[in-house]
């Protein structure tokens, strides 16, 4: 269950316009957090990134759920069987380079680069038996160009 006011990036909706993500993008503020509830043994897309975003921090805590990121195409490139995982934490990804890994009760994954391709962020909790609370941090280095003009 998402909040319906749920992550702003100082993103605001238009006129006539609609919010199709827990998160909008902007150029003003560069960081914000949600908490949200995903169902036992379910993996639940969160928002889609977008192209030309620079230096992307995503952390997710409790750990016991895990970050999911995949490409528009469906292509996994950070999870659990993915070939990014907390085993194989680091690679590339379309000139990004990519890194995951858990700290503290959290886990984070961290994109450095500008995204040239939109991807997916997931919260996985497939492999938890109960509803869990969790909560998403996302920060980012910049967009270009600016969604909001």
């Amino acid at each position: 269950r998402i909040p319906p006011a749920a992550l702003d990036i100082g993103g605001v909706c238009g006129a006539d316009s609609y919010r199709a993500s827990v998160i909008l993008w902007s150029c003003e503020l560069t960081h914000g957090h949600i908490s949200l509830t995903i169902g036992a043994r379910s993996a639940l897309p969160i928002l889609k990134v977008p192209a030309g975003v620079r230096d992307l921090e995503i952390g997710l805590s409790p750990a016991a759920a895990s970050l999911q990121l995949a490409s528009m195409g469906g292509n996994t490139i950070v999870g659990r069987q993915a070939p990014i995982n907390t085993e194989n934490p680091s690679g590339t990804f379309h000139g990004l380079a990519v890194r995951v890994h858990n700290s503290s009760g959290s886990q984070n994954i961290s994109l450095r680069g500008v995204v040239a391709d939109p991807v997916v962020v997931s919260v996985d909790n497939t492999l938890v038996q109960q509803d869990m609370e969790v909560t998403l941090v996302v920060q980012h280095g910049g967009i270009s160009p600016c969604p909001m003009t």
